[in-house]
Formats: structure tokens, sequence, C-alpha cells
């Protein structure tokens, strides 16, 4: 194949068309060519923006500024590239430019080839609002580009690009036109009206009632005719009131708005148009004048959205660049007369005809006299709408220099499983999170989103180009396993694309609904991206989504890197097993109004649907009216129900599922969930997937506000690991479709392994038409999965009896109260069902008593009584030690068990240092007593600590101790909880009347039923002295009290208490500890032992975040450090504790005594 050059090609660019053509030949085995690069893969460029429609020219010296070399420049190799502006389509199947297109220049050199000084390039530069044609209306009408101001090139010095060509010779006699169709649009963007659409207005009638708008009339005169069409807004309880239009030649029209209603759905203002023609009378057409007439309601307000003018204007050469637009004419030849050309353009001015932006044509004009004044001619098809720009060299106007970019080349990046799109300041973190998704075995890639922008829309902020480049992935794959499947948004959103309110969010656009009047009808979904199909794009609601899609909504590298930091623990076994991984938390809103009572009967029916269909799973149920309620003169709360939630969350959930009302601040009417609990939760790595039906609970486009859902995945130090959760208002029965819907697919295998985050969301979105389901979002990583345990726990034997898979429960020996009990079992692998035989590791053991029939109270009395079950009492709860993949575990049933004989079930939960097992079994009967039971009147030890077992009664602690409480008994702690008055309480300074229940936080100690320890988490006490007391029961309900002291001091002063040395005197070792405040602060603390005269003998430095009120040493044995016994005598040893956060110090020291 040999290439000819072209004249309007220069030799760099047949080069690469030589090399793009070769990039197409295909070898015959081979069915899919190897994508093209793009054009900015090689070769030095720079970016230039413009804001307006007109001809723009660079000279060396800009090119210098970008940093695109030093002059001269060769001529040949300088080059622009760019597409056509005006927002991309939606729709998949219409036709796009495929990366940077060359634009056609015209490089004034001199004719030496090289490019300095003086020397210009000319390039047609568009405005991203566009003007088209519409052939049915016969109007032009404004299209303006809903996420930008701005349109961009590329400027090469080495590329080279497309010349500007002579227009083709127009044969024909024309049909002259002496007028052209003026056309000016204003718009501006200051005002959304409900924070949510893409509708934007501008100026507000209130306050001021009347303005006038500039719309450059003055190029109009007495023989014009105008079509204006305006659009506003109003918002009034009244219809009728209006607003004005007129101009010097007198009165428009005027547009008529309806009234709004009051209800909470309805649309915060009402729209109106107007499309009227205004004839010329005189030559003096002014400013467009507007005014608010709101006699009827002097409440009223009104926006003004746009005024748009078409007029036919006589040519006037305003020494200065101009384009004029052209409607099609019934003649196939035009010629439009320039009367009066005067100054540069006469000598040297030119015309191009930009109709095709890409490649602008030079007019040559025909020059005529006429009625003593100069001319021009300039010659056209009439057949098609026609734009043409005049200019006279040297007076046109200089882009933006936006400066140098790097080579790019995305268009050859694929095959890729999973896109991470990121705004590069945040890349540092993308990255992490693209690594660690490649150490998994997924083909990743981080993208900066301007590089996006740059190959697939010019540049400009566009969100179709991040479709569009996921479409690239996805159709040049060379088969369906190279397509991309999961896609996440790096970055936070704003439903401000324009920058107008500070501080904005913008980082990674979102789709707007065009829809903007109401939070009702308005959303906003990163579904848009999502869909591949080439029948896809417009419909959101009807098509399936192709992509499993999340967002992660950070705005500074500092929270980046946090939820990165959460994201890699949460997948580190070393940092989250644990027995939260079986656990799924369901919490519902009270019942206000009847209907309201399916917000606990939805959640309900899948409750028990998980029970049965995945019994591993350990189901508690938090149901708002099923708690009492607390009313006083202002609200309503249920306060045990908030601490029971805020501690089950921070003690780790898989899965936390709500529903009910709610918002951006929290759950319910009574804050159940409140702003401040979802930045303070502490769970670290023990973090819930949340799935949450509730009107904006994840709101992630507000730059005024940082939604509760938001500061769930945003806590550092908790919180939720994803959600599933709502971006918007929905209703009851759509959001609950889609619940149902997630709920049906969460705990399902997809190719062999648990969904991943953005599988289930896609799955479950896939599986309904609701409207609502565009207001659910996954916050978080699409390509994570939940921590399922891998491996399974299976119970062998129960008293000595084997069980097999064909036994039931009926078949066992049914276990009664103060009997003793023995299971066997193994873990088993969770793919062959092997036994892991190296399995080595502490497991949980769980016996529910019979499931408990319980009912909502019905505290507003409001609808119908909800009956439910739940596995609420554990008849035993303990550890034991599997090795070698096997485990025993033996106990004496508690006499509070409920005596009639029923099933109960056990659940399992066991770990290693890298993996974990669970499971559970169903084939125990409880129930009755055991007539042999040996006699036991002794009650159980109670010991109470604060933190750990170093704690001494009277001690200090900050103000959110952990209370924690050691128990023993022969026979074995009662922690069943039947609410029959034999409840592991505790009480807070003796206040019996507030007490809290320890049965669910009681466990015995591993390889042993006899001894166990529960604990207390406080929050926020008072300063000053308190009292924990805790009252326990053995299994023989024999009863026994403990209790400790401790003095809370405030964290903002750092405090040591006691200082302890033990044994004193002694021979050592001695164990060296002291109490403090700062528990959950970092801290370095230094201890030391000195002889009398300050000599140090011993020193200990340990950093950290403690997780008691006491802090430790290493224990020191009496020598030198080197060995050497030191001789007997009294030594001096310090602490010095600092904390880092405020640089506060504090220390403490205590006499020694050795002894020989």
């Amino acid at each position: 194949m040999q290439i000819k050059p072209s004249l309007n090609v220069s030799p760099p660019t047949i080069i690469r068309v030589a090399l793009l053509l070769f990039s197409f030949l295909i070898v015959e085995k081979e069915v899919v060519a190897q994508p093209i690069a793009s054009v900015l893969s090689q070769g030095t460029w720079g970016k230039v923006s413009v804001d307006t429609e007109a001809i723009y020219s660079l000279k060396a010296s800009d090119l210098v500024a970008m940093g695109l070399g030093s002059e001269p420049f060769v001529s040949g190799d300088l080059g622009l590239y760019g597409r056509s502006a005006g927002v991309l389509p939606e729709r998949n199947n219409v036709a796009r430019e495929d990366d940077l297109q060359p634009i056609a220049i015209w490089v004034e050199d001199g004719g030496d080839g090289q490019f300095s000084g003086e020397d210009r390039m000319y390039f047609y530069g568009q405005s991203p609002h566009t003007w088209r044609f519409n052939a049915v209306t016969e109007r032009w009408d404004a299209n303006r580009h809903p996420y930008s101001d701005r349109h961009y090139y590329y400027v090469t010095t080495t590329e080279g690009g497309a010349r500007i060509q002579d227009a083709p010779v127009v044969n024909g006699s024309p049909v002259p036109l002496a007028r052209y169709d003026y056309l000016a649009h204003h718009e501006q963007n200051l005002k959304n009206m409900v924070g949510s659409g893409r509708q934007w207005f501008g100026e507000l009638f209130d306050y001021t009632l009347t303005r006038s708008v500039d719309m450059g009339l003055d190029a109009l005169d007495a023989n014009s005719s105008a079509l204006f069409r305006v659009r506003a807004v109003g918002r009034s309880t009244i219809s009728g009131t209006q607003m004005e239009i007129a101009t010097g030649q007198g009165a428009v029209g005027v547009l008529t708005f309806g009234s709004v209603a009051s209800s909470s759905g309805a649309d915060y203002v009402s729209e109106t148009s107007l499309a009227a023609q205004q004839q010329g009378v005189t030559g003096s057409w002014g400013n467009v004048g507007i005014t608010f007439n709101r006699a009827l309601n002097p409440s009223a307000s009104a926006w003004l959205d746009y005024v748009t003018v078409q007029a036919d204007a006589p040519f006037r050469w305003r020494q200065m660049p101009e384009v004029w637009h052209f409607s099609p004419q019934d003649t196939s030849v035009i010629q439009a007369n320039l009367a009066e050309i005067s100054g540069g353009l006469s000598a040297t001015g030119q015309a191009w005809n930009v109709s095709n932006p890409l490649t602008p044509e030079r007019i040559n004009p025909v020059n005529f006299t006429s009625n003593g004044s100069a001319h021009w001619g300039l010659k056209m098809s009439g057949l098609i709408p026609q734009t043409v720009a005049v200019f006279s060299p040297g007076s046109t106007a200089v882009p933006t220099l936006e400066g140098k970019i790097a080579n790019q080349n995305l268009h050859q990046s694929g095959p890729l499983d999973y896109v991470i799109v990121s705004p590069a300041f945040l890349l540092p973190q993308a990255e992490r999170l693209a690594n660690f998704h490649e150490e998994k075995g997924l083909r990743v890639r981080s993208v900066d989103i301007q590089s996006i922008y740059n190959e697939f829309s010019s540049g400009v902020q566009d969100i179709t180009a991040i479709k569009d480049y996921m479409r690239h992935l996805w159709n040049s794959a060379d088969s369906a396993a190279d397509r991309p499947k999961y896609l996440l948004l790096f970055g936070d959103a704003s439903y401000d694309y324009w920058g107008v309110i500070e501080p904005n969010t913008n980082q990674i656009p979102i789709y707007q609904s065009y829809s903007s009047f109401s939070l009702y009808s308005s959303f906003s979904t990163d579904d848009f991206y999502g869909f591949m199909d080439e029948d896809e794009g417009n419909n959101l609601r009807s098509k399936g989504l192709d992509l499993g899609i999340g967002r992660i909504p950070v705005n500074t590298e500092e929270e980046a890197k946090g939820v990165v930091d959460k994201i890699l623990a949460y997948s580190d076994p070393q940092k989250s097993l644990g027995a939260w991984r079986k656990k799924v938390l369901f919490v519902s809103d009270d019942v206000d109004h009847g209907w309201e009572a399916v917000l606990t009967s939805i959640p309900n029916l899948i409750a028990d649907r998980l029970d049965t269909a995945y019994p591993f799973l350990d189901i508690d149920k938090m149901y708002a009216d099923s708690y009492e309620q607390q009313s006083s003169s202002a609200s309503q709360s249920y306060p045990r129900l908030r601490t029971e939630l805020v501690q089950s969350i921070n003690d780790g959930n898989l899965v936390t599922a709500y529903v009910g009302h709610g918002g951006e601040v929290g759950w319910a009417s009574e804050n159940i969930l409140q702003l401040n609990d979802t930045k303070t939760f502490s769970n670290g790595a023990k973090l819930p997937l949340f799935v949450t039906v509730t009107c904006e609970f994840s709101r992630l486009d507000d730059p005024l506000r940082t939604s509760a859902g938001e500061f769930l995945l945003l806590n550092p130090n908790g919180g939720a690991i994803a959600l599933l959760s709502t971006t918007r208002v929905v209703y009851v029965d759509g959001a609950a479709t889609l619940n149902d819907s997630i709920f049906r697919v969460i705990f399902e295998k997809e190719g062999g392994q648990y969904r991943t985050f953005g599988q289930i969301l896609r799955s479950a979105k896939n599986g309904t038409t609701s409207a609502d389901k565009l207001r659910f979002s996954l916050l978080g990583d699409p390509a994570l999965r939940l921590n399922i345990p891998s491996h399974h726990v299976v119970l062998d034997s129960l008293n000595a009896q084997e069980l097999t898979v064909s036994s039931t429960s009926a078949e066992s020996d049914t276990l009664q109260a103060l009997s003793r009990v023995r299971i066997v079992g193994h873990v088993e692998d969770g793919l062959s069902q092997e036994v892991r035989a190296d399995f080595n590791g502490p497991m949980e053991v769980i016996l529910y008593d019979k499931k408990v029939q319980r009912s909502t109270l019905k505290n507003d009395n409001e609808g119908p009584y909800i009956f439910f079950q739940e596995w609420a009492n554990a008849a035993y709860r303990g550890k034991v030690i599997a090795q070698n993949g096997q485990f025993e575990a033996e106990w004496v049933m508690p006499l509070d068990i409920a005596l009639q004989v029923g099933q109960g079930k056990f659940s399992f939960y066991a770990e290693t240092d890298s993996t974990d097992a669970s499971g559970s079994d169903f084939r125990v009967w409880i129930g009755g007593i055991d007539p042999n039971a040996p006699v036991d009147v002794t009650g159980p030890k109670v010991d109470v600590y604060m933190g750990d077992t170093n704690f001494v009664s009277g001690g200090i602690t900050g103000p959110s101790p952990l209370g924690l409480v050691r128990l023993f008994d022969e026979n074995g702690i009662n922690a069943v909880g039947n609410g029959i008055g034999h409840d592991m309480m505790g009480a807070l300074d003796g206040d019996w009347n507030q007490a809290f229940s320890l049965n669910s936080r009681y466990s015995s100690d591993a390889g042993t039923y006899q001894r166990g320890e529960a604990t207390w988490p406080f929050e926020n006490l008072s300063e000053g002295p308190h009292t924990f007391s805790v009252r326990a029961w053995d299994s023989y309900n024999n009863v026994a009290e403990g209790s400790v002291e401790f003095t809370v001091f405030l964290r903002d002063q750092l405090k040591l208490g006691a200082m302890r040395i033990y044994p004193n005197p002694g021979m050592g070792p001695f164990h060296l500890d002291v109490e403090h405040n700062a528990q959950g602060d970092s801290l370095e603390a230094v201890w030391t032992v000195v002889t009398p005269d300050g000599q140090m003998v011993y020193q200990h430095i340990w950093e950290g975040t403690p997780e008691s009120a006491v802090l430790q040493s290493v224990d020191w044995d009496g020598t030198d450090g080197q060995g050497h016994l030191l001789p007997a005598g009294w030594y001096l040893a310090r602490v010095q504790v600092r904390r880092k956060t405020d640089g506060q110090i504090v220390q403490a020291a205590e006499r020694v005594i050795l002894l020989h």
C-alpha cells in the first residue's frame, strides 16, 4: 500500500496515519484487532481552553510558555487536536468521535517553515455550549453543556496535524443574502432549587423585581424580526404571579406561574416558558427587560432560567472576529454579501466555513463594489445550515494556556477487570487499593479522571466520558472474561458541577436526573456508568447493569488513606477474624402510624428466611417497637435499644440492616442511631456491611453536609466496611422490593465464591424495575467480599452418641437442666469437605435454648402487634481449642433453661492465624431437669475490674472505660437470660433500677466451662468516683455479687493513678504497672529503674494505644540489663507517659526493694 501526502496533512501525520492503518491489519486467525493508541501516547503536548465561539491564535511564545520547547518550532510539526463541542450523547448507540481528532488549522509562518516571533497558528474554537439547527421547528436551539463552561484543545509541537483547505467551488447562480441569523443565549447557574438534579437557575426576583439583560440586540435593526424564548420558575402559594418580558421595541410577552403545594413531595417551584415573536419598529432594541409582578402574592419569588433570541440581522463588520449562522434556504446556492468591509478585513480578512468544526474550510470571498461600498460575497450551499467565522489576522483572541500534559494511552490500557477512577491528588491511595486487588488476582488500574477526559471528551468534564472509557474496554476485550467487571469512583460527588458552592465536593461527578424540583422525584446515581450494551444509556430503570459500581466519597488524602486502611484491615485475617463474621443484625423503626407495621414485618420475613437458608449465620433482631419507649414532653426515645445497637456495632456484625424512617443525620424520629455515633464507632476491623432502607441516609452529593452513611465509611476507627444505602427519598414499596432482592443474593455464590459488594447490588438491581433502585448506591469497594468464614465446623457426636447426616434432633439425648453435656466435632475444608488437620486455634461454642416468641409492644398504640421468634437465650457460651482440626467441649446445663422440650441450635465459630470456620447444628433437643444431678448450694466467685485484672479498686480511668468481670463456679455460670430474675446483671453506682444485662457478653474460658468473663463498655461517664457492681448466678441458680470502685478523670487532662510494683519487697522479677485515664489515645511510656544516686539500671520504652486503664512494663528481673545481679537494697522505679496528640507529659514513681 502506498500513501501519498495530501496538501492538508503534515508529514508526521502521514506517518501516524500509516501506523493506524497498520494497526487494523488483522491476521486471519485473529478476531479482534489491537485497540489503536491514543494520539496522546507520544510526542509533546499542551492544552488550551476557550469559552466563546471564535477564531483564536497562538504564537511561538505561547508554546514556550506551556513548556512545549523553544522557538523556532518546525511549522510542519505543529498540530491541533480535539473534538466537536457539546455534551457527549448519553445513549450508547449514538455515534461520537473516538479519541482526539485532528483539527484543521492555518499556520502563518511567512513561508520559511519555521514558527517563531510574530508567526501565528489560527484555529476555530467552540464554546462548550452549542447551537443546533432543528429541521422540524426550523429554529436554532441552544444546547447548554451541563458540566462545563470551557472547551479544550490539544496543541502538539512534534506530531503535526491537519491544515485548513480552501472550500470547494460552489457552482450555480446564488440567491443573495443581506442578513444572517443572529443568535444569543443568556443563562446563569446560580441556584439549584432543592440541591438535586442538573437544572440550575439564574437571577432571583425577590427584593429586586426588575432586571435588564444585555443580549447584544444592537446587532439588529428596524427590519429585524426576533424570536424570544424565555423560561423561568416561580414559588408562590397562589397561582397567577407573572414575569413580563420587554425590549426597546415594546412588550414581548408574559410568563404566568402556577402555585406550589405545601405537601412534602410537591415540587418546590412551578415552571413556565414563553416563545414570542417581535417585529422591529425602530432601530433601537436595547436590552431585554424582565419584571416580576407579584401583586397577587407579595411573598412570591421567581428565578430566571434563560433568555434566547434568534433574529435576522444585517451584516455589519465590527472590526472584531465574528461568527454568523445561516438557516437552510430553498435554494442550492446562496451568497451572503457583507457590505462596507473596511480596515484589515478588506486587505487580509478571511472567512472560514466552520459548519464542520473539525475541518473548517477557507471561503474565498467574491469582492465587488456596490453603491460605492466594498462588498464581500460568501458563496455557500443553501440546503444545509451554515456557520461562518470572519476575522482579520493579527486581531484574534488568545486561548487560555492550560499548560503541558504528559503522554497517556488509555486506549490501550486493557484488558482490565477493575478500574478505579480518581482525581490526581488521591491517586496514591487509589494505587494502594489497586495493588491490594492485584495481589488478589484482579487486573486493576487506577486512572486520573482528567486522563479519561483528555482522551474521551477532549478534556471537558463530561460524565459520559467515564462510561465511554469503560465501554471502550468492554468492546475491545477479546472475550467476555476480559471485559471489565468493576468500577470504583474514588472521590466524593456533588450536585454542583460548576463550583458555585464553596467548598465543593465534585471530585468524581455523579449522574443527576433532569428532574430537579423535588427530592421525591429527583435522584442521583452512579448506575449510569454501568450500562455497556449498544441499546442502553438513556433508560436507567429498565436496563440491566453490566458492572459492579461503587464509590468511596473522600475529599482529602487523609480520608482516602483512612478508608483504604480499613479495607486492608478488613481483608487481613490477623486483624479481622472473630465470631462477628457470622452475625447479622436486623433493626427496624417503630410504628407511629398503622401502615408502618411493614417496617418491622418486612425485615422479619427476610431475617427468618436467612435463618432457614443460611443456618451458619446468627440472626439478631432489634425491632424498636419491641423495646420500652420513654416519652417526654419534647420527644420519645428508646435508650436500651440505642445502647444495644451501639454496642452491637462496636462488637462487630457481618451485616447490619435497617428499615424505617431516617435521613442524612440518623435513623428514626427517636434517634436510635445518631450522626455522632457514626463518627465515633470504634469497631476497628470488625466492620459490617450496612444495608439501609431509609431516606437519604447516605446522600453523598451534598457539598454542604456529610451524611451519616458517609461518616460510617469515612470513620477511620470503625463504622462500616461498605453500605448498600439510599441517597435520596425512597418509598416503602420500591425500596422494600430492592431490599428483598439484595437479601436474596447477598449470601449466594458466583463463580464458586461469595459475591462481591458490586455483584450483590448489580444482581439485586437487575432483579427489579422499581424506580427506587436508582436511589440506592454502593458506598465502598465493589470488588470486596463479605468476610464470611471460609470453612465449616461439623458436630460429630453429642454425649457419646454419633450424629450422622440423616440424624434428627429427636434421635439425640435431650439435654436436661443440670445435666452434663459433652460434644465432639471437627473442622472441614470449605471446598473439599476434608478434615482440616492443620486447623489449630480457639473456637466459640454456643448452644441456644429453644427459640423465644416475642412481640412488639405497640408503644404508640398504632398498628397490630407483630410476633416474631429469635434465638435469644444461650444455654451455654464458651470457648474450646481446636487441635489438628478436632475439638471437644463439656459443660453443665443451667437450671434456667425453658423446661418444655424443644429444638435448640448449636452455633460454632473457630479461627486460626489466617483463616476461620463456622457452622451450626439443629440436631439437639433441650428441656426437662436431670433428677440425678448433684447438689450445689455455693454461689459463684465474682471479681470485678476496670480494663484488665491488674486494676485495683479505687484506681482511675478515663470517661469510657471497659468493665471486666471474671467469674468461677464448679458447675458453670448461668447466662441463659430467660427473664426469670437470674440474669447476669451489672449496675453503675448501685442503681439497680437501671441495671443492664451481661448475659450475651459472657463466655467461658477456653477449655473449661467453670471459669469465664464478661465485659461492659461504659461511655462518657461523669468525672468523679463510681462503682461497678455485678450480680451473677451459677448453673444451679446460686447468686453472688462483686464490685469495683474507680474514679473517672476526663481525658482533656492526662492523669496517672496508682503505680504498683509487685512483689515488693522481692527478689524479682518485678511487675510494674500504672493506672491512667487515656485509654484509646496514642501514648509513649518510658519505664526506668535507678539507684539511689541516680544511675539508671533498667529502661523499657513502650509506644501504642492502650486498650485498658492500666499500662504495664516488661518485668524487671533485678539485674543491670546485662545479666549482672544488682546489690540488695532500695531502688526508684519511674514511669513517664507522653500523649502524642497534644504532647502532655505526666510522671509517677515508686520505691522498690530488692532482696537476696
